[in-house]
């Protein structure tokens, strides 16, 4: 149908069939997974006991079959400065790429006990300089491969600027769609705090998933929203769409 096909997983299932399955898709552009220490404790701290272990080992398990995999960390105020290490650590498990974003009010991210993890801008400059600095030691590679190109003549003010408010801009769904664990469709987990049930664009158990993508009357709703050009692309910010500030708080 001419879609190029990530798949999200925190790789707390994972066996042998699974990875020859994704070994052998076509149109696999990559598994994505998130780690948010570089060590068992802090990692653990974020996501839950296992959780370094599981990912570890699971992208060992991966770049062993040839399955490319993109490594992702959600920035929030007890990892900002754990960035460069992240990103060691996924380049010596031989990651294709890696990125972060920051922690955001979706699903889970809503509880309250999370909201003091909220990263500030000054937390996202401080991740922003970390990665760079990765990058450039070339101890991994940036998941996106437009950042090779469009950031090395930045000045470090300006690189901060590309990163500050992540938290309330959502890509404008012209590319890409996301589809749930239960076939749901999607254009951003930030939208569902704002729009509710109505943040779900359709169900490919119910509809073709390109009936979705071509006639549903939200999608067409959300692309016709106000949005303005960024580094990450044309962005829409959840701002504009409720008329007010959004508290920040986990992508998980």
């Amino acid at each position: 149908m001419g879609f190029v096909v990530t798949v999200g997983s925190d790789l707390t299932y994972l066996n042998d069939e699974i990875i020859q399955a994704l070994a052998e898709a076509k149109n696999l552009y990559a598994l994505q997974t998130t780690l948010d220490g570089s060590t068992p404790e802090l990692a653990n701290l974020l996501r839950g006991p296992g959780n370094y272990e599981s990912v570890v080992s699971g992208i060992s398990r991966l770049t062993a079959a040839r399955v490319p995999v993109i490594l992702g960390t959600v920035i929030n105020r007890k990892n900002a400065g754990d960035i460069e290490a992240i990103a060691s650590l996924g380049g010596s498990l031989g990651v294709d790429g890696y990125c972060v974003g920051p922690l955001y009010a979706a699903g889970r991210g809503t509880a309250t006990s999370l909201k003091s993890l909220i990263p500030t801008n000054l937390d996202l400059t401080k991740a922003a300089r970390s990665f760079r600095n990765a990058i450039e030691r070339g101890v991994v590679r940036p998941a996106d491969p437009a950042w090779m190109i469009t950031t090395p003549d930045l000045a470090n003010d300006e690189l901060d600027r590309l990163w500050h408010d992540q938290g309330y801009l959502v890509r404008r769904p012209d590319t890409l769609i996301r589809v749930d664990p239960f076939g749901r469709v999607y254009a951003s987990i930030k939208l569902k705090p704002i729009l509710g049930k109505e943040a779900f664009l359709g169900d490919v158990h119910s509809s073709h998933i390109l009936d979705i993508w071509h006639h549903s009357p939200r999608l067409d709703q959300l692309r016709e929203a106000p949005s303005h050009n960024s580094y990450f692309g044309s962005v829409i910010d959840t701002r504009q769409i409720t008329g007010g500030e959004n508290g920040r708080a986990a992508n998980s």
